[in-house]
């Protein structure tokens, strides 16, 4: 049996400009502290591929170690952060003040929807369906940029199914957990957290 192992960095984007925001789909820059957390967590790293989110937080320093680095940028709109409708770009202080609440989202994801935005149905299915995809191309080690929602989706895949982990869990900004899957010859993916 020949086992094949790919390692997977997934990074969450540094502190964007403006804080206090629920941010899914907006579209805003890194702060210039956010951008020297997310360049800072690429010391060091070594790999073959760069995926990142379209979204500027993530896109900006991942093209720019993309070029660093001479590897091409892979842009992936499957790894936006949920799209939280008319919630996106708020205060969170304001949506706590709407009916449906901020809270009553985070108190029940699986039967509260942001207005006019996605199910967390869609949200687990969309970056599910892409993360079963990337654990199966086995082309080199890559690092992932992405959103804090995208990787606490992933986690909550790989430790079977804990419907909590989506507002049980934080991730800090620029944080990164690793994962290495081990391909066996029938194609079994066997991924592991690397802490």
């Amino acid at each position: 049996m020949i086992l094949k192992s790919t390692k997977i960095a997934l990074i969450r984007h540094g502190e964007p400009k403006q804080l206090g925001l629920l941010l899914g789909h907006t579209d805003i820059e890194l702060s210039a502290l956010g951008q020297q957390q997310l360049t800072n967590r690429f010391n060091g790293l070594r790999f073959d591929r760069i995926i990142s989110s379209p979204l500027k937080r993530c896109a900006v320093v991942a093209n720019s170690i993309a070029k660093e680095r001479n590897i091409k940028l892979e842009i992936d709109e499957q790894i936006k952060e949920m799209n939280f409708g008319d919630w996106d770009g708020l205060s969170y202080d304001s949506l706590w003040q709407q009916t449906p609440s901020i809270g009553d989202f985070w108190q029940s994801p699986t039967t509260v929807t942001p207005p006019n935005g996605e199910t967390l149905h869609e949200f687990q299915t969309r970056v599910n369906n892409w993360w079963k995809k990337l654990i199966m191309e086995n082309k080199g080690d890559v690092v992932v940029v992405t959103h804090a929602g995208v990787i606490k989706q992933i986690l909550a895949q790989l430790l079977t199914e804990n419907k909590n982990i989506m507002t049980s869990s934080k991730i800090n900004y620029a944080g990164k957990v690793n994962i290495e899957v081990t391909l066996d010859d029938d194609l079994n993916a066997w991924p592991v957290l690397v802490f």
